[in-house]
Order: structure tokens, then sequence, then C-alpha cells
């Protein structure tokens, strides 16, 4: 994903124009995707396999440090954007996450 279209993503997350639509999911196509990680399915030091909305799976490239962060922000909203590589179950291979800011980091 290019640095461009991820500054987008955020952008409009931040100004509150984000549109929520249903999609049938084609294999290969690359989707953001809005939820939390509600489980851990597996990990190792160079990737992570997470749960989204108790029904997608997400394959991250990942360090300790990284995994470590999504562990300890998984019940936080996130767009996951990824590339569809399976509809039955849906499992996407995850090239980014954006979380919001903390209210810790809001507060001024």
């Amino acid at each position: 994903m290019s640095k461009e279209l991820l500054n987008e993503v955020v952008e409009t997350i931040q100004g509150g124009d984000t549109k929520i639509a249903w999609m049938k999911p084609d294999v290969g196509q690359v989707v953001p995707l809005f939820g939390y990680i509600t489980s851990i399915l597996s990990e190792s030091d160079s990737h992570i396999s997470v749960q989204i909305n108790h029904y997608i799976t997400a394959h991250i490239a990942s360090t300790p440090e990284r995994s470590a962060l999504l562990r300890s922000r998984a019940l936080e909203p996130a767009v996951f954007i990824g590339q569809i590589v399976s509809t039955e179950p849906l499992t996407i291979q995850c090239s980014a996450v954006v979380f919001g800011n903390k209210k810790e980091e809001i507060a001024q």
C-alpha cells in the first residue's frame, strides 16, 4: 500500500466522512475493513494472525513490538486494509492497521 493511500484513509477517518457499505468480496480485491481484534489466533516473531469482528481472519507481517501493540489495542476500533485471499471463510492478508487516537493523546 502506498503512503499516499494510507494517508488518505487516515484523513478520511479523522475527518468524519467515513461511509460504510456492504459488498460481496472478491479474492484479490484490496479492501478496508472496520472493526476490532476479537482474538489472537497465532503468533511468531515475524507474523501474527488475528480474528476481526469474530469472523474475519487477518494475517499480518509483524515484529514482536508490533504484535505487542496489536495485543494491547485489540478491542479498540480500527481500519484493517488488506487483500482478500479467501471468501469462505473470509481471510485477508493485511498490509496496514489504522487505529484512532487514544483519549490521552487527544486531551491537551
